[in-house]
């Protein structure tokens, strides 16, 4: 009786693990950034970031006219379908203790619409983003350092998307990233992410934002150029689960299959 015992609870115990590694939590994320665990969430929200978009050739500026951008900022927080997750160790300030995500973009897209007030619409033609985690805090826009420095956890170079600029400093924009070139197993474990879209809007209300900024990702401000306060959030989309590998299916038969071996060879004895 005691056997048989033991194995109805090897058989469960293993059942259950199988259960458990197999079936994932649709659309959502578990990721272990070593100073602490957050679970379930399926978005980054961004703080006040700055964007640059480099000077346009007004004599030649039009429809189909291309402009690059530079985008960078902090994660503020970790969101599921926009509500907070839990996450007290996510340092936002630049510095202290904690660990700091941030986020570095490139794009050039093509103008689609030109406002009779000197706004303008556009198309993203081609971008990329890659998402940091830093153990020590340093980010500061005024220098342009601690954006791009860390681990990286997400890469992409796949973008497309659109939006509005006026020339009053308001505006809004997605940037979607169609596919990732890289996502971090030691963070996200055995997990694909199949695109995402960064939302962004832009807000000239907080000119303080901008202060001292010279370099946006690298590029400096020049004469002519438009810098803009903005904010924004990072949805990740069709988070799925990586299927067991074929060697645990394996191991698994084989352990059940020795189970059952051990039970017909007592029953004969017996």
């Amino acid at each position: 009786m005691l056997l048989k015992n033991k194995i109805t609870l090897f058989v469960l115990s293993l059942s259950t693990l199988l259960m458990t590694v197999g079936v994932a939590k649709a659309n959502v994320l578990t990721a272990d950034y070593t100073d602490e665990v957050v679970t379930d969430f399926n978005n980054y929200d961004f703080g006040g970031g700055v964007l640059l978009i480099k000077a346009l050739d007004m004599s030649t500026f039009g429809i189909g006219s291309i402009v690059n951008g530079h985008y960078q900022t902090y994660v503020n927080s970790h969101q599921k379908d926009l509500t907070g997750v839990s996450n007290p160790l996510l340092n936002s300030q630049g510095n202290g203790l904690g660990y700091e995500l941030t986020i570095v973009t490139h794009f050039s897209a093509k103008i689609t619409e030109i406002t009779s007030g000197g706004g303008f619409g556009f198309d993203v033609e081609s971008g990329s983003a890659n998402l940091y985690l830093d153990d020590a805090p340093d980010y500061n826009f005024s220098s342009d350092i601690g954006f791009s420095d860390g681990v990286t956890l997400l890469s992409s170079s796949d973008a497309s998307g659109s939006g509005f600029i006026s020339t009053r400093g308001f505006g809004f924009g997605n940037l979607d990233f169609l596919s990732f070139s890289h996502v971090n197993s030691d963070v996200y474990g055995l997990t694909t992410i199949g695109d995402a879209t960064a939302l962004f809007s832009l807000n000239s209300n907080v000119p303080a934002q901008l202060a001292g900024v010279s370099f946006v990702g690298g590029s400096a401000v020049l004469p002519g150029d438009f810098l803009y306060a903005v904010d924004g959030n990072l949805q990740l989309n069709n988070v799925v689960a990586t299927p067991l590998p074929l060697s645990v299916w394996m191991f698994a038969s084989a352990m059940l299959s020795l189970v059952s071996f051990s039970r017909r060879n007592k029953k004969n004895a017996s």
